[in-house]
């Protein structure tokens, strides 16, 4: 991060201090005379890459607050620039900023200006000619508002009264809201001197809010005079409250505190105050023209562009980190299973060194294994061929199976050669309904009609026995005792070829 330094520029002379958090350590001081400018010039050649923030404390100022009818965009930049150019002609340190909103009337601005520009320019023109980057130009009264919050509850109109180099500053609040300020100049710089000065100002500006309506009255003036504890017996012996003014004391040490300022206050003098609310809550707005911040329009670009080169860094790095922790990690995990495959094989070796010696050799159990795969290649399920038979009794539920004997038959042991791997040859013994007992030509309708159906499955099939002799030497029986009838059996034998055999 670059090094900041605030400068305070009064009547007199710049004061340049160094920003630390909390800490405003004085740097240079220089008179304002053209040796003085000289001196700040070689002074900012050594500060090129520094960042600084100048504070104006001048009583050449003014204030103008007006309601504008609203507008937005470009018609309201021409508009607020139209009216600087009104109230402020021949100054472009000069400033709009907003105050509320009017309802439907409009927007309620407060126009402010460094009514004596040739003061500030010599200043600029260094700054300007050493190319060091300027952040902006405040004045006192634009940081002022900050030290309201510890007035809250006082009063609703009030007229702050703060001490500095360059004399005592009144800043009127009207509802919260800067109003206006005045610095009247100091002869001695005493804080006697400054006391006696508030008493007599305050009862002007009473005055001059009355007549300008601006205070009621018969309302007193409450008058807030920041400054250091040990000289409240100073300003309460020259400030006494009347009709028309009442005094109330903030501590100035105090306050800094609050605000975060470590750097000690020795007097009623609030410029390092100042200064420190400058730094910790800068106003929203400035004096300086947009030529004034190039140099510090450029910083920012490359602190962004430093910025962003930075993170892009930083993911690269974190990246590379976690790539690099991967391979790691990958290459101890290699190492790991090296190990392990190195001890497997170890244990693998012992392990066949231990085994008893085989009759016989390698060779010899290769040729074992490759003639055994063919034999294995020739088993068949039976699970296709009595699925077919199953199908073949679910369209004949009258026959019932008594005994069912399976044998493999392999090629030439029945047919020729020729024949492929395995067949199944099948003795069903069935028997039909005792009530076709005596129906011979249903008995034969039946089986033929079962012994077709099967034949569509693919089997060979054989009539072994029928339920009746039907030799023309033999003659056909029945028995016309109930209790001694049995049910018509018959036997087939089954020849189901294996699947693509021809």
């Amino acid at each position: 991060m670059p090094r900041r330094h605030v400068l305070l520029l009064t009547a007199e002379c710049l004061i340049a201090h160094r920003w630390l958090g909390g800490q405003l350590p004085e740097e240079g001081e220089f008179p304002a005379d053209a040796e003085g400018v000289s001196t700040f010039t070689a002074w900012l050649e050594r500060h090129r890459d520094d960042l600084f923030h100048l504070l104006v404390d001048l009583p050449d100022e003014g204030f103008h607050g007006e309601t504008l009818p609203r507008a937005y965009g470009r018609d309201r930049q021409a508009l607020i620039q139209r009216k600087l150019g009104q109230f402020f002609h021949g100054t472009p340190l000069a400033l709009a900023q907003g105050q509320s909103q009017d309802g439907r009337h409009g927007e309620r601005l407060l126009f402010c200006a460094l009514t004596a520009p040739q003061r500030i320019e010599p200043w600029l023109n260094a700054l300007r000619a050493t190319g060091v980057a300027l952040v902006g130009v405040w004045s006192v009264p634009l940081v002022l508002p900050a030290l309201m919050q510890a007035a809250r509850g006082l009063c609703d109109h009030c007229l702050l009264i703060t001490v500095g180099r360059a004399g005592v500053r009144q800043t009127f609040f009207r509802a919260g809201q800067l109003h206006f300020s005045r610095l009247t100049p100091l002869v001695g710089g005493s804080i006697d001197e400054a006391a006696l000065t508030t008493a007599r100002e305050c009862a002007k500006i009473n005055h001059y809010l009355v007549g300008q309506r601006l205070l009621a009255r018969e309302a007193p003036l409450a008058c807030l005079i920041v400054a250091h504890p040990a000289q409240f017996e100073l300003f309460r012996h020259r400030c006494h409250d009347s009709n028309e003014v009442r005094f109330f004391y903030l501590d100035l040490t105090r306050l800094a505190l609050t605000t975060g300022c470590h750097t000690p206050l020795h007097d009623s003098r609030g410029d390092l105050l100042f200064l420190h609310l400058l730094m910790r809550r800068p106003p929203p707005g400035q004096f300086a023209p947009a030529n004034e911040l190039l140099a510090y329009r450029l910083w920012q670009r490359r602190f962004a562009l430093k910025a962003t080169s930075g993170v892009i860094l930083g993911a690269a790095l974190i990246v590379a980190g976690k790539l690099w922790h991967d391979t790691r990690t990958l290459m101890a995990t290699t190492e790991q299973l090296q190990r392990r495959i190195a001890e497997a094989e170890a244990r693998h070796n012992q392990a066949l060194t231990s085994l008893p010696a085989v009759p016989f050799s390698l060779a010899e159990l290769r040729a074992l294994v490759a003639a055994w795969e063919p034999i294995e290649r020739q088993g068949r399920s039976l699970r296709p061929t009595l699925a077919a038979l199953a199908r073949a009794m679910n369209e004949f539920p009258a026959i019932d199976i008594d005994h069912l004997n399976w044998a493999l038959a392999h090629a030439g042991e029945e047919d020729t050669p020729a024949a492929v791997g395995t067949r199944v040859l099948i003795d069903l013994d069935a028997r039909l309904p005792l009530a076709m007992l005596n129906d011979h030509r249903g008995q034969i309708r039946l089986i033929d009609a079962f012994v077709a159906r099967l034949q569509r499955e693919g089997a060979g099939v054989r009539i072994v026995r029928l339920p009746f002799e039907i030799e023309s030497a033999k003659s056909l029986r029945s028995s016309d005792r109930v209790g001694s009838a049995e049910a018509p059996h018959f036997t087939l034998r089954l020849d189901f070829a294996p699947k693509g055999a021809p």
